[in-house]
């Protein structure tokens, strides 16, 4: 594993120490990252509200149903006042001044933005992260369910028996896939593609879900 990671990181450390001057992972993408997240923070119960709406697969044609602009704050920057202009051009000038650059940028938004309040910044990482679930547009939706359930199913600490022979393998493929979409959610705008992790975990539950409803189907024939 650690020769894995050597291997794949070394170039890109390589490359940094030639263009940014330091052998880093990263330098100054993170915060400039973050900061877009944050700005999604600034919204009111309402908006958060409308986000569950707004972040479905056809959202915003939903949200038009509501009002017609009802979404526009939830999209890129092609409205003004949309979450993600409101991190790019104006909260990321004001926290790079005030932290006094990119240095210092990461652990002042730490501080000043995300522990000071980290439930709020929780609950609104939850309909980031179903933004980003819905891989597949409405198939995503429904397997994104189906996922969870199978999750559930092989929950480690669940007492064993004889058909519990699937679920170690189950663990390995939902819990990283799982923890993905969490993390992209907190320091992310966390589109679509950042989770394609979730394909092969989403393969698996719609299987899972057609044998198990093929199973109950065999057995209300018998009945």
């Amino acid at each position: 594993f650690a020769a894995a990671a050597g291997l794949t990181l070394a170039p890109w450390v390589a490359r940094n120490a030639t263009v940014l001057g330091r052998p880093a992972l990263t330098y100054g993408y993170d915060s400039h990252t973050l900061v877009q997240r944050i700005a999604f923070d600034t919204m009111t119960w309402r908006e958060y509200a409308q986000s569950f709406v707004c972040w479905l697969p056809d959202g915003n044609a939903l949200g038009r149903d509501f009002a017609p602009t009802g979404c526009d704050r939830f999209g890129w920057d092609d409205h003004a006042n949309a979450f993600y202009t409101l991190g790019l051009r104006h909260l990321l000038p004001e926290t790079l001044a005030a932290a006094g650059g990119y240095d210092h940028h990461l652990r002042y938004l730490l501080t000043h933005d995300i522990l000071r309040m980290p439930v709020w910044h929780a609950m609104v990482s939850l309909p980031l992260a179903l933004r980003g679930a819905y891989v597949a547009h409405w198939w995503g939706f429904v397997l994104f369910w189906a996922a969870l359930g199978l999750t559930w199913a092989a929950r480690p600490w669940r007492v064993q028996d004889e058909a519990s022979m699937w679920r170690p393998g189950v663990v390995l493929l939902a819990w990283p896939a799982w923890f993905m979409l969490a993390f992209n959610a907190s320091v992310a705008v966390n589109q679509v593609r950042y989770n394609l992790l979730l394909i092969p975990l989403y393969a698996v539950a719609g299987a899972w879900l057609m044998a198990a409803g093929a199973a109950r189907w065999r057995r209300l024939a018998a009945a």
